[in-house]
């Protein structure tokens, strides 16, 4: 059975001499992954190297059969082209981290249209954001809410911020409460959104130390999640 669907390029595996296997989001049924046959090698396929960057956004249709580990593609064609992501560094760094992140977290083959509109939404919002300081502080805050973990925002007047329960109370009660600057900006940042993030302001020293507060966050809340290839690269790359 062929499925025609929207998909979301996750991660990319060089296989063999010329091959790829893609991991993608598709609208359709969730995280699957596909066997690119001679990929590599052809300059004038019809798909090309090219489509299959991190987060490219693609109209695919393919070859269904439930339960089956690898997939094959039989056409493809970019859905939009995100031109800023791509040519400017700090935004495919970025993407590329967004990417990582959403691998770690979403293994289901099902479909979540609510979760596949917001990756657009993020994608959106980045190639046209002129500054992205914070944008991966948000968008793993937006992503948790889809994930079923944001953090409960009712007693934000107490200091302490439990990890384990995801929810501000008045004093620490596991090794996982946590105080002090990096929860005084987590309750800053959980009131703006992509379309206000410009507002935000906070110096880059706090920006890092909530990344990882944020990440420490994910490890309790998902199993098995890792932390991001890309995370040192991303230290280093935003500098303002």
């Amino acid at each position: 059975m062929y499925i025609k669907t929207n998909a979301f390029v996750i991660s990319t595996l060089k296989y063999a001499e010329a091959d790829l296997i893609v991991k993608c989001y598709t609208k359709s049924h969730g995280m699957l992954s596909f066997m690119v046959k001679g990929v590599r090698k052809s300059k004038r396929g019809k798909i090309k190297v090219s489509y299959f960057q991190a987060l490219s956004y693609l109209d695919i249709e393919f070859s269904y059969r439930p339960n089956k580990n690898l997939l094959f593609i039989k056409e493809v064609a970019a859905q939009q082209s995100f031109n800023s992501i791509q040519r400017d560094v700090y935004k495919s760094t970025l993407s590329l981290f967004l990417a990582e992140v959403l691998q770690s977290c979403i293994q289901e083959e099902e479909a979540n249209k609510n979760l596949f509109q917001f990756i657009e939404t993020t994608l959106l919002q980045l190639e046209k954001a002129e500054k992205i300081g914070h944008f991966h502080l948000l968008f793993l805050l937006q992503l948790s809410q889809h994930l079923g973990f944001f953090p409960n925002k009712e007693q934000t007047a107490y200091d302490y911020f439990n990890l384990i329960d995801g929810v501000f109370q008045i004093k620490e009660t596991n090794r996982y409460c946590f105080s002090g600057r990096e929860i005084e900006d987590l309750k800053l940042i959980l009131n703006y959104n992509y379309e206000n993030a410009q507002l935000l302001k906070m110096p880059k020293q706090n920006r890092l130390q909530l990344l990882d507060l944020i990440l420490l966050y994910y490890e309790i809340q998902i199993q098995g999640f890792k932390k991001p290839l890309s995370y040192q690269v991303l230290q280093e790359v935003f500098t303002y």
